[in-house]
């Protein structure tokens, strides 16, 4: 597998298949991880921080109807390129607006082709 990095990070180092979780389907963590993208993105700089993402994540999971907190994982395997232990909004406001938008524009597409 080629490394292909931003920052430092490298968009093939984890499989698309850790984005997915047990009880979710492909399709659905897709249009999860465009919309977060697409809510980061109009966000405006100064309000990029963890409070104003907690609840814009919440809402974003709520719209694509993904319940309970499931939906937290591809966003954390987007941002740290692996699973762990974090709180999306804290990773994301510490990674800055482009650098977010930018990963999960990449999980998003790795998604592309299995939903």
């Amino acid at each position: 597998m080629e490394d292909v990095t931003i920052g430092n990070f490298a968009r093939s180092a984890y499989e698309r298949a850790i984005l997915v979780p047990r009880d979710m389907y492909a399709v659905e963590v897709r249009k999860l991880l465009e919309e977060i993208a697409t809510v980061c993105a109009a966000l405006p700089e100064s309000e990029f921080d963890v409070a104003t993402l907690s609840v814009l994540l919440a809402e974003a999971a709520n719209r694509c109807g993904c319940g309970g907190n499931d939906w937290a994982t591809p966003l954390v395997v987007a941002m740290m390129g692996r699973a762990a232990e974090a709180e999306p909004a804290r990773v994301m406001a510490a990674s800055g607006k482009r650098t977010t938008v930018e990963r999960l524009a990449i999980a998003a597409g790795k998604l592309r082709d299995m939903a």
